[in-house]
């Protein structure tokens, strides 16, 4: 059974971008806050701590300082200082990120989240040369990165339920309204930083749907030409299938169950938006046999 799950687990990791960013993050996090716990508790305090590591990984407002530290354009979203933001901005990340990815399959979320990340870091340093944020700001964490991609998904599909029972129908743009205003209230101390960031990320959302589309779709095709030559694509393939969908595959025909697979394999290399009609429908009545 142990050996069951563990396998379950590797193959979501290969096959969801979403859970690859989560499980990054999360790592980094742990190793970065063990370092600092482990300089507390040998009575070191944080000093050495924040000056040699921490003060080298998030993003300064002061673009002279990022000249010599261009690393942190990325490295500021592993940089989450609290746990608790931490567990919420992952949170949030899956519910939007699972949408983009089951309707449009894999290799789109990464370039939304790491390029919305990057535009919210440029984003505070033109605020700062407005010098409407001063030099002493720092941020470190991943919530202009994780607002790319609940922009993009708001932008893409407004209407898409992400919960419904009954008459109760909860879609995309509502979970995303809740998304901001929480973010907002969180960022209420220094507004305008906050503020520059958090606008970085949003407008790489609305330029992955107008504007830019196809940037993001090169971003898409060239992590699909490294996958293709780093992973066994046919591991990868038979990864789309759940447990429960290989059971019901067991009692199909023959030619009923290649063309199941063949669905599949496609809504996990291209999404659920690349099935026509007729094989969305066709897709519907095989399940239910």
């Amino acid at each position: 059974m142990q050996k069951l799950k563990s396998s379950s687990f590797y193959r979501s990791l290969s096959t969801r971008d979403v859970m690859k960013i989560i499980v990054f993050l999360s790592v980094t996090f742990v190793i970065l806050h063990s370092i600092r716990t482990t300089n507390l508790i040998s009575g070191e305090g944080t000093t050495f701590f924040d000056e040699h590591i921490w003060n080298h990984l998030v993003i300064h407002a002061s673009f002279q300082q990022w000249l010599h530290q261009p690393w942190t354009l990325f490295t500021y979203l592993m940089a989450e200082m609290s746990f608790m933001q931490m567990l919420g901005n992952m949170i949030w990340l899956w519910v939007f990120g699972m949408v983009i990815e089951d309707l449009k399959g894999q290799y789109h979320i990464i370039p939304v989240f790491f390029i919305g990340g990057m535009v919210g870091a440029l984003f505070l340093m033109i605020a700062n040369l407005f010098h409407v944020v001063p030099n002493t700001f720092y941020y470190g964490g991943s919530v202009p990165a994780v607002s790319a991609v609940v922009t993009a998904t708001c932008f893409y599909k407004p209407k898409y339920p992400i919960w419904e029972i009954g008459s109760l129908r909860i879609e995309v743009w509502m979970v995303g309204v809740v998304f901001l205003l929480l973010i907002g209230a969180t960022f209420a101390a220094n507004s305008i930083a906050h503020a520059a960031l958090l606008s970085g990320g949003v407008v790489t959302g609305l330029v992955y749907n107008y504007g830019l589309t196809n940037l993001f779709y090169q971003c898409t095709s060239l992590l699909k030409k490294v996958s293709g030559l780093t992973s066994n694509d046919k591991f990868v393939r038979a990864d789309v299938r759940s447990k429960n969908q290989k059971s019901a595959a067991a009692s199909l025909k023959q030619s009923d169950e290649i063309e199941l697979n063949r669905l599949l394999d496609k809504i996990g290399q291209h999404g659920m938006d690349s099935l026509t009609r007729k094989e969305k429908e066709a897709l519907e009545q095989l399940s239910k046999q």
